[in-house]
């Protein structure tokens, strides 16, 4: 869980200076959410096959 909160916080570092603002906070909380959400649905599907 660690780990996915410093890709989180790592992203926001990478992504606040290219919106400047010009973007609401909201869209870009939602695209990270969306994201992590993909990457975690495929970290979880590859545990799976490995079984």
């Amino acid at each position: 869980m660690s780990r996915a909160l410093e890709a989180f916080s790592f992203k926001q570092l990478l992504f606040e200076p290219l919106l400047g603002g010009g973007l609401p906070r909201f869209n870009a909380v939602a695209l990270l959410l969306t994201l992590a959400t993909l990457l975690l649905g495929l970290h979880l599907g590859r545990q799976t096959r490995r079984r």
